[in-house]
């Protein structure tokens, strides 16, 4: 990551993505993303125990709902990876709407104190509060 890349992200068609930081700066970019991440089945395991919300992505986690595709664990192949991506970038209707809903996001967080908001909830999932109910509190 590097200074500027939400700008050379709008540059971009498409992002795959690893879960993390820079999937949101993807969604802030407006890029359509497919997200991806694997980690151990015991890692996996523990954190699905401890984290009770649909998605791994922040975007998808700050909207509320599936903005980003997200293949995790076995079904991040790179076959499902480029498939989704084909489907992504193949359905213009699937794209606009993509890319519409990142762009609606970045503005609701830009109107709602939203990078104010963002740290807070790290800061709280730091400090040991659920991601189910940050989400909870937070209106969803």
């Amino acid at each position: 990551v590097t200074r500027g890349v939400i700008g050379e992200l709008e540059k971009a068609a498409l992002a795959l993505a690893a879960s993390g930081t820079v999937t949101l700066q993807c969604a802030l970019s407006g890029t359509p993303t497919v997200v991806s991440y694997r980690t151990s089945p015991v890692s996996y395991a523990i954190g699905k125990a401890l984290v009770k919300i649909p998605w791994i992505a922040m975007p998808n986690v700050l909207a509320r709902r599936s903005l980003l595709p997200e293949l995790i664990q076995s079904r991040g192949t790179p076959e499902r990876i480029a498939e989704e991506a084909g489907s992504i970038l193949g359905d213009p209707e699937r794209y606009r709407s993509m890319s519409a809903d990142l762009i609606a996001l970045r503005r609701s967080l830009a109107g709602q104190g939203g990078i104010k908001r963002i740290a807070e909830m790290a800061l709280r999932m730091a400090g040991g509060e659920s991601a189910a109910s940050i989400v909870r509190r937070s209106g969803g």
